[in-house]
């Protein structure tokens, strides 16, 4: 028992050290830009709900600094400023031009957080 400790982390910390990052992760960060809130999208639910408020809701207080993420991601992806993965295979660049801000959430691709964060 002497060698436990009683700090909870943080759900998204350990995440954002991680070398790979999924959709949901990358879409957050191009959000917020803050470790702090990083990994609060876990479901198309906290996305939906996240983009929305952020988007329909400038007037307010907001912390988002993005408001437009999904679109702003979705653009990169199909300039090929940004590369996804499936596994260790890059997805092509034409996989993403079919896609919308709405099709988006239901990809499923894997991100280096160095290619992210320079993005």
């Amino acid at each position: 028992m002497s060698g436990r400790s009683f700090v909870v982390e943080e759900p998204g910390a350990a995440r954002f050290a991680h070398p790979v990052w999924d959709l949901r992760d990358v879409v957050g960060w191009v959000l917020d830009r803050d470790p702090g809130r990083f990994g609060r999208i876990n479901s198309d639910a906290d996305w939906q709900s996240a983009a929305w408020a952020a988007r329909f809701y400038p007037n307010m207080p907001r912390t988002e600094f993005d408001r437009h993420a999904d679109q702003t991601l979705l653009h990169a992806l199909q300039r090929g400023e940004l590369a996804g993965y499936q596994g260790t295979v890059p997805i092509p660049r034409q996989f993403w031009m079919d896609k919308t801000e709405l099709t988006l959430r239901y990809c499923v691709a894997y991100f280096y957080r160095e290619e992210v964060m320079v993005l």
